[in-house]
């Protein structure tokens, strides 16, 4: 992966995150669900700890972006998903997961050695998130276990 193309990466998974902490923390307040909620609650949380994990990548490389079109996009997101149906939402999350998890395997695989932490932090939050996803589709009860570990 050339430079820019890795710097764009980190970029487009920054913001995604910002995306994606948005859209869960709107999901988890305008749900009807108060499991549905706090599952959306840890899962948010999750999306900001890693957002803090790159934080330094985005100092490191001077890279810019709107996070205000990020958040209202998120929002915007998170109160149409509160609509939705629980099942039909992790079955259209299940089927973009695992793409997305393979593209940040890649940008780890590129990854420079001070990058390094950061990027495994990206890729366990990701698999994490997937391990949740395919638990609910399972009806398993400790859906958020590996997304809370990483919050500990």
């Amino acid at each position: 992966m050339d430079q820019q193309t890795y710097l764009n990466e980190i970029l487009r998974c920054y913001t995604e995150e910002i995306y994606g902490r948005e859209m869960f923390y709107m999901l988890a307040k305008q749900t009807r669900d108060s499991e549905v909620s706090r599952k959306c609650t840890v899962l948010g949380d999750l999306e900001a700890a890693t957002l803090a994990a790159m934080d330094g990548l985005i100092a490191k490389y001077e890279l810019s972006y709107n996070e205000k079109m990020f958040i209202e996009q998120g929002r915007n997101k998170g109160a149409l998903y509160a609509e939705r149906d629980w099942h039909e939402l992790m079955q259209a999350f299940a089927s973009v997961i695992d793409g997305d998890l393979l593209r940040m395997e890649r940008l780890l695989d590129a990854a420079l050695d001070d990058d390094r932490e950061a990027l495994e932090f990206l890729v366990a939050h990701e698999a994490a998130l997937r391990s949740f996803i395919l638990a609910e589709l399972e009806n398993k009860t400790a859906s958020l276990a590996e997304a809370e570990k990483l919050l500990m």
